[in-house]
């Protein structure tokens, strides 16, 4: 990699020429992408100073996560806030630390890549992180990096020990876990799991259940009591209801016999219900059977749309079938596929008796 223009002349300090952002709600960006846009990622302290809505700033760089910039180097740079943006007054002087993402330009400069898209702070241009994070908690961030790694798993590591370490960084971890499977966040989220801070077990335990991990289902529904009064909690639910995906026979087990549990809150039965409905696979059909006598209506549809799904080879986590024969599907499979609640309610016997009677015929073949 050739080192970027700014960093040519031996000595000199960067100038990094910052557009104006575009005006509109502020968003932040997914961490993923903002690493793979980036040509130059680092850490570091920063002091800006701002006036007439122009941002002079400082960044001395402690890591380097990506690209040619010299660690230990002075970054100075210079930011237009957005018209609509959040006024500054002259002469105004902020300090922070966090992580700076950046992208070369056609003359071979570096321009920050904003961590928020909108109307925006400064503050929010970059991911801000502690300056100082105890010993202990980087080097266990530190020791979950895969042999090999990635920029991204290196860039969080920074994220994941600067929220071990009791800050708040405003970073998606969960999304960041479904669009990367990056094992430093596996391993954090076990870390937090066992933290006295009950926002970080909160969010350890979500994270887990996003990795697939079939005890967190089971630790959630000993402690429903406990956990559902969490802010967390609804998160959670969501989490085990649209994107649970684990097909062991243990995982399925588990889910199974908690959807199929009267006495388990019917939050928590809908959505580990529902994480079986999605899976489409032989192992799911004695659980999705049972719901097909149960009270709850959604429940009953969860069911129907399970039992429907597997006979006529709908692809997983869609309602589209696969493509070529299958021995289950027939006219009046298809003909009897439900995924909607009033339409079950307003045909309940149509449906729920047709796939009662459709097990009872099949259950001998299929519930091994």
């Amino acid at each position: 990699m050739r080192p970027y223009q700014a960093l040519c002349l031996i000595g000199a300090v960067p100038i990094l020429l910052i557009g104006s952002a575009i005006a509109g709600p502020a968003s932040r960006q997914s961490v993923t992408k903002l690493t793979e846009a980036a040509d130059a990622i680092v850490t570091g302290s920063v002091e800006a100073m701002s006036s007439n809505g122009i941002v002079t700033a400082s960044v001395g760089v402690e890591r380097v996560l990506k690209g040619a910039v010299i660690q230990g180097s002075t970054v100075s740079l210079l930011w237009n806030s957005p018209p609509s943006g959040l006024p500054y007054g002259p002469g105004r002087i902020t300090r922070g630390h966090g992580i700076f993402f950046m992208r070369e330009g056609a003359t071979g400069l570096l321009t920050l890549l904003p961590a928020t898209g909108g109307d925006v702070s400064w503050e929010e241009t970059y991911i801000p992180t502690a300056a100082a994070v105890p010993p202990d908690i980087a080097s266990l961030a530190a020791s979950s990096l895969p042999p090999n790694p990635s920029v991204l798993d290196k860039v969080l590591v920074e994220i994941v020990s600067a929220r071990e370490a009791g800050g708040s960084v405003p970073v998606d971890l969960i999304e960041t876990f479904r669009e990367s499977h990056s094992q430093v966040l596996a391993a954090a989220f076990g870390r937090f799991r066992s933290r006295q801070d009950p926002s970080l077990a909160s969010l350890g335990l979500w994270g887990l259940i996003a990795t697939g991990d079939a005890s967190t289902i089971l630790a959630v529904r000993q402690n429903y009591v406990s956990l559902s009064s969490r802010p967390f909690w609804g998160s959670m639910i969501e989490e085990i209801k649209r994107y649970y995906l684990n097909t062991d026979l243990g995982a399925i087990r588990v889910l199974g016999e908690t959807a199929t549990d009267s006495g388990v809150g019917i939050d928590l039965r809908i959505a580990t219900g529902a994480a079986l409905g999605r899976m489409h696979t032989q192992q799911t059909l004695p659980y999705l059977a049972k719901l097909l006598d149960d009270e709850n209506l959604t429940l009953k549809t969860i069911g129907v749309g399970g039992l429907s799904s597997f006979a006529n080879n709908v692809l997983a986590n869609s309602h589209q079938m696969a493509p070529g024969d299958w021995k289950y599907r027939t006219e009046d499979t298809v003909a009897h596929s439900a995924f909607d609640e009033n339409l079950v309610r307003s045909r309940e016997s149509y449906y729920a008796d047709f796939w009662r009677n459709w097990w009872q015929l099949n259950q001998s073949i299929l519930a091994r």
